[in-house]
C-alpha cells in the first residue's frame, strides 16, 4: 500500500480596494509532538503564548497588517510525525476551516510544528 503525501496550498488574499481590508481576521493555532516520548503538555505549551500574544494583540500579519486578530479555533496533533499530512486531525481541521473561508491565518509556535 502507498500513500501520497498531499502539500497543502496556500493563496495569498489581495484587497485592491482599502474599503474591503478586514478590521479582524480569524485564526486557528495548531500544535504538534512527535512521540509519546514527548512530554504530554507539548501542545499545550506551544499553544498558551500563541493563545497569550494574541490576547495581548502582539501579533501582527503580513498579509492583515491593521487587523485585530481573533483566535476561533485550536487544534493538537498529539503524538503525529510532522513529516507527512497523512493521519494529521488537527492539520486536516485546519485545512478545512481555510478551504471554507472560515479562517484567515493559521498560528504555529514554530514552523515545524506544521510540516516539515
Amino acid at each position: 500500500m502507498t500513500s501520497e503525501a498531499v502539500k497543502p496550498s496556500f493563496r495569498r488574499i489581495r484587497y485592491e480596494d482599502e474599503d474591503e481590508i478586514p478590521s479582524e481576521v480569524d485564526a486557528a493555532s495548531l500544535a504538534r509532538h512527535s512521540t509519546d516520548n514527548q512530554l504530554s503538555t507539548s501542545c499545550d505549551d506551544q499553544l498558551r503564548p500563541i493563545q497569550r500574544a494574541v490576547e495581548r494583540d502582539e501579533l501582527k500579519s503580513l498579509s492583515f497588517p491593521h487587523a485585530q486578530i481573533r483566535l476561533k479555533y485550536q487544534y493538537k496533533d498529539e503524538a503525529i510525525s510532522g513529516f507527512g499530512v497523512i493521519g494529521r486531525d488537527g492539520l486536516d481541521a485546519v485545512l478545512s476551516l481555510i478551504r471554507q473561508g472560515k479562517i484567515q491565518l493559521v498560528l504555529v509556535d514554530d514552523f515545524k510544528r506544521l510540516i516539515r
